[in-house]
């Protein structure tokens, strides 16, 4: 396995349905805000390196997602993600949010290193990520 970060949240009255239960969009913007926080934790900041690494981002290739138990209004939520494969122009990430013991929502998220061209047609390409993105990824 590979790299592992995790924070915490507590689930604001903007997160939920009228019910007082998370609206599932939400854990997707959780997904993009969790996936940007461990890259910087892991010192992998895209932006700064764009010219650098010739590449454009990391766009989502595959994201797939199950919902196992609700979780309401002021609940402290545990985000934790792993790297859980990488390869040569992409990796993986699993996303798991817990209240307590109990595992709320599970997704397994895919992201290539790429270049976009912008010219018509638009493009993308999956190019090797460098040395040292790989090795932060994988946790060594």
């Amino acid at each position: 396995m590979g790299a592992v970060y995790e924070y915490s949240r507590v689930v604001e009255w903007g997160d939920c349905d009228p019910h007082g239960f998370i609206f599932y969009p939400n854990y997707y913007r959780w997904i993009a805000e969790g996936y940007h926080r461990m890259m910087r934790e892991l010192g992998i900041e895209v932006v700064p390196h764009l010219e650098e690494w010739k590449m454009r981002g990391t766009p989502a290739l595959a994201l797939n997602a199950r919902y196992l138990a609700p979780a309401r209004l002021e609940d402290e939520i545990r985000h934790r993600l792993e790297i859980t494969e990488v390869r040569t122009r992409s990796f993986t990430i699993t996303h798991q949010f817990l209240h307590g013991d109990t595992l709320l929502m599970e997704a397994t998220d895919s992201k290539g290193w790429a270049i976009v061209s912008l010219k018509k047609p638009v493009t993308i390409d999956l190019v090797a990520m460098p040395e040292d993105v790989v090795a932060k990824l994988r946790g060594e």
